[in-house]
Formats: C-alpha cells, sequence, structure tokens
C-alpha cells in the first residue's frame, strides 16, 4: 500500500482527463495511419512473396529489393537527424543548427528549409 501514496512525475491522469479528447484524436489518427502503413506494407509484400515462390529465381532479386526498401527510411532519417546532433561520439561542429545564438552560420540546407536557426 506505500506504493499507492507515490506520485509518478512521467505521467499525470489530470492531464489524461482534462485533455481526453485531444487524446483520443491523436489516438485515432495513429491507428488510422498505421492501419493505412500495414495494408500498402502487406499489397506489396504478399504478391512478391508469392511471386519469389513460384520463381525461385527471383527469391534473390526480390529479397535485394526489399532490403533496400527497407534500408532507405533509416538512412533519409539519419540523414535528417545529422545536422542536429552530430554523427558519432563527438558533438556537432558550431556552425550547426545547434548554435542558435549565430543564426547567420546556419549553412545547412536542410536547417535552412526548417528554418531552425530563424
Amino acid at each position: 500500500m506505500a506504493y499507492a501514496t507515490v506520485s509518478n512525475p512521467w505521467f499525470s491522469w489530470q492531464y489524461v482527463h482534462d485533455n481526453v479528447s485531444g487524446l483520443l484524436a491523436a489516438l485515432r489518427e495513429h491507428a488510422s495511419l498505421t492501419a493505412e502503413a500495414v495494408v500498402l506494407a502487406a499489397l506489396v509484400a504478399v504478391p512478391l512473396a508469392v511471386l519469389a515462390h513460384w520463381y525461385r529465381s527471383l527469391t534473390g532479386p526480390i529479397l535485394a529489393l526489399s532490403g533496400v526498401l527497407y534500408t532507405v527510411p533509416s538512412l533519409a532519417l539519419f540523414a535528417l537527424l545529422a545536422p542536429f546532433i552530430g554523427i558519432g561520439r563527438s558533438p556537432p561542429p558550431p556552425n550547426t543548427c545547434i548554435s542558435r545564438s549565430r543564426p547567420s552560420r546556419c549553412r545547412s540546407a536542410i536547417c535552412k528549409h526548417l528554418q531552425v536557426c530563424r
């Protein structure tokens, strides 16, 4: 019973109660986007799987294509995040968008597009 009195600083039932309509709308949108992505993936994957099963010689190229399709979004995410978090263990250079005190030094096309420095 001692745990019942401990409050959780990361979660608030009052926030949930006050914003239930917005949270439900966001949940519906999230579920809809997830379902659309799964249906689209199934529409691509099932015919490719059947094709690979029927024609064994196409198995390698189909797996290679699916590996590329699986990898490209991850690479794009890394390219978008690199100007903000840097690459590797060292901090990003001082002329990246993290330097908000010097917006004129923001030379990255991504940062200019997102208008992070302005």
